[in-house]
Order: structure tokens, then C-alpha cells, then sequence
């Protein structure tokens, strides 16, 4: 499914901790045509898991549009609700998503460490500025989870997670 290119920057503001009314402000759009957005997306969503309970013990996925994909998969545990959220399931603490940067950094950081191994004598210190793609901008917190998972010895002094929707923003590791 295409969508218009305004409604694939909302859903990547969707995905930071931006509010709705930061989203619109960011995107030079009125807080109504991003509540409009919000909704559109809802109701596809909605739609889905309406249309997907008659499948509910088969594993699915479900393309929203053309970068957002819901994946469903039956559960051995029976809750009283059909749908369990994976996004609410690691109580809010991005999980899922600080999982995938630990397995990026422990692929990337090693592949930068070899190219820059026969230059370190030539620097005091070297940092490594990597865009992060997989969390967007994480907050506080969820830096905080990744810095303590993320264990990999290295020869820079800082990394540093720079948002790809706001160069200004980011934290180190």
C-alpha cells in the first residue's frame, strides 16, 4: 500500500516520543490533519485485528502500508482478550526495540573497529556517531536500559545515537 510521503514522515514521528501537537509542529501541519493521520491509521489497524479473529490461531502479518507491518502470532498462553500488544508486553521499556540496536551495535561496532584499528595511534580519542535507525531517538530511560545491556569492549570513547528524524537530537551510549 503507497502512501502520500507526509503520512510516512507521521509515522515516523509516531514511532519517537514526540506528542501529537509536536508531530504537527514539527511537520508544519494543523494538530486537526494529524489527528486526521492518527485516526486513518487506527481505523486500519482496527480493521485488521477485526477481520484477523476468524484467523486467530494462524500466524500472520498484516501490511498497514508500505513501512508498517503488524505481525500476529497466537499464543500458547490464553489471556482474556484475543490481542496481546508486544509494545505494551516489556511494560514500556522498549524491549523489543533496544534488543535489535544490541544486536546492531554488536555487528556495527566491531566492522567500524576494524577499519579504524590501523589509525588509532593517530587520535588521542575517537568517537563513533552512528544513526539510529531501529529506536528513533530513545528517551531517558530506555538509554539508560541500553546502556546497561550494551556490553561490547571497544576502542572509542563515546558512541554516540543520533536521531534520523532531528540531527540535533541524540544520546550517547
Amino acid at each position: 500500500m503507497n502512501l502520500p510521503e507526509r503520512v510516512k514522515d507521521f509515522l515516523k514521528y509516531l514511532a519517537t516520543d514526540l506528542t501529537l501537537k509536536e508531530i504537527a509542529a514539527k511537520m508544519n501541519l494543523s494538530p486537526r490533519t494529524i489527528d486526521g493521520y492518527r485516526d486513518n491509521l487506527f481505523e486500519k489497524v482496527k480493521s485488521i485485528l477485526d477481520n484477523h479473529s476468524t484467523n486467530i490461531e494462524k500466524i500472520i502479518e498484516y501490511e498497514v502500508s508500505d513501512n508498517l507491518t503488524i505481525a500476529i502470532i497466537p499464543s500458547d498462553e490464553r489471556f482474556d482478550y484475543p490481542y496481546v500488544f508486544g509494545s505494551s508486553s516489556d511494560f514500556d521499556r522498549a524491549g523489543f526495540v533496544l534488543s535489535d540496536i544490541i544486536n546492531s551495535l554488536n555487528i556495527i561496532v566491531p566492522e567500524k573497529q576494524r577499519i579504524v584499528e590501523p589509525h588509532l595511534h593517530e587520535f588521542k580519542k575517537w568517537w563513533l556517531i552512528l544513526v539510529d535507525y531501529i529506536g528513533y531517538d530513545l528517551g531517558q530511560i530506555e538509554m539508560e536500559n541500553l546502556r546497561k545491556g550494551f556490553r561490547l569492549t571497544h576502542p572509542f570513547e563515546r558512541i554516540y545515537l543520533i536521531s534520523p528524524i532531528d540531527e540535533k537530537r541524540g544520546s550517547f551510549l
